[in-house]
């Protein structure tokens, strides 16, 4: 695994190293293309660029990188200086962690897994992978999948929007008889009228000074607009006012809110604050900030911490689980050998049994006979075997013949002879 991300790699380079979506058929079979690659995956986000190659053991990976440079070449970026790279078992770790949400900006975050299976499905129509990235990359689906389940990782909202917006849902369970205010029509305002969206609330109005980017957000919310001038109208109606918003002095203040008519959550996550903390001693209105949503960030944070050492632990688990099955097909291809020469073995004997009964000799004779010569066959060379490894000390081999074999010898030191 070659790669590039948040850690190694200013935003400038990793964009410099990036593939574009539409862009990676091409790519994938360039890489593919290069000789001693056998197998290919790239994952392309805005905070990592990783390559995943099944190449043989002696494999130069300057070709790969080469390669990689020839294709984002600019002056002011070398992939020497911030590529990480890692081999076998230690590439396998890599993919879980970041499959998991390990190893991402943001812990735990879930959107990586999304994009890792979007890559592979890539891979997959490009023909660039076959059984070992098949194998590897649905072993990190399903850890990842572990992951989620067994353990919290994900559960704790730690943007600001999306905790936001989780401290509206902790403190009034269901919206779908909500009217919800929300004062901004920009990037933020966004993020949380599509998070509070989600929730599926009665009603949103969208409220803005300049009305144009009040009805651009509306629309795409399918929601009403308004101007500032009605905000004490408008926040009178509402069951929940967010504010989003730049401003230098509050827009909501306890004047604006005289005449609420229920129980009202005001959400602010603006600095400087669009709502007075006065608004706080209004009976009807309850009042959470930037501070206090900061707050609930660090305790999910910590849990999501906490959450991250079992799932490094079910990372290990799994880890162990997957060489352990890489290792078990080595030795398809040992069993395979010995079955075909056992198949040979006993065809051959066979055949020679037949023509003796044929010839009318008696069919008792001829079944100990063969039963006599399978045992010998079979039994020749690995008698040999043990006999020189005895010769020679070499004990560990008759220990292995006892452990192939099934035998349970009499004894600590006892030898087969």
């Amino acid at each position: 695994m070659f790669g590039i991300n948040f850690r190694s790699a200013s935003i400038d380079v990793r964009e410099a190293f990036s593939f574009h979506a539409n862009a990676l058929p091409t790519k994938l079979r360039m890489l593919k293309s290069l000789p001693g690659v056998f197998e290919c995956v790239i994952l392309s986000t805005c905070n990592r660029t990783e390559l995943y190659v099944v190449t043989d053991d002696a494999y130069d990976t300057n070709n790969i990188l080469n390669w990689w440079q020839s294709e984002r070449a600019l002056e002011d970026h070398q992939i020497l200086e911030v590529v990480y790279q890692c081999v076998n078992l230690d590439a396998v770790k890599h993919l879980i962690r970041v499959a998991s949400g390990l190893d991402s900006m943001v812990l735990g975050e879930a959107q990586i897994l999304g994009q890792i299976k979007e890559s592979f499905a890539m891979a997959k129509l490009s023909k660039t992978i076959s059984r070992i990235l098949s194998r590897l990359f649905d072993h990190a689906f399903f850890v990842a999948k572990e992951v989620r389940t067994r353990t919290a990782i994900g559960h704790c909202p730690v943007s600001m929007a999306c905790s936001a917006v989780m401290l509206v849902k902790d403190k009034l369970d269901d919206l779908s008889d909500k009217h919800v205010l929300i004062i901004g029509a920009g990037q933020t305002a966004e993020l949380m009228a599509k998070h509070i969206l989600s929730a599926r609330p009665k009603s949103i109005m969208v409220a803005n000074r300049t009305l144009g980017n009040a009805k651009n957000l509306a629309n795409k919310l399918s929601a009403k607009y308004v101007d500032l001038s009605t905000l004490s109208e408008q926040a009178s109606k509402a069951d929940i006012v967010i504010a989003a918003v730049h401003v230098n002095t509050p827009l909501v203040s306890l004047e604006t809110i005289e005449c609420l008519r229920s129980e009202t959550l005001f959400i602010d996550i603006s600095v400087p604050r669009a709502i007075s903390a006065c608004v706080d001693k209004h009976e009807k209105a309850t009042l959470y900030s930037v501070d206090d949503i900061q707050g609930l960030i660090q305790k999910n944070t910590e849990a999501r911490v906490r959450a991250a050492l079992v799932a490094e632990e079910i990372v290990t688990e799994n880890l162990q689980r997957y060489a352990r099955a890489v290792m078990a097909d080595q030795a398809d291809g040992a069993i395979c050998a010995v079955r075909l020469h056992a198949e040979k073995m006993v065809s051959d004997e066979v055949e020679k049994s037949l023509k003796q009964l044929e010839g009318g000799k008696d069919p008792v004779n001829v079944l100990l006979h063969f039963a006599h010569s399978i045992k010998n066959k079979w039994l020749h060379s690995p008698s040999v075997t043990m006999r020189q490894a005895s010769e020679e000390g070499r004990d560990e081999v008759l220990g292995l013949a006892q452990e192939l074999f099934g035998l349970k010898v009499e004894g600590k030191d006892e030898k087969i002879h």
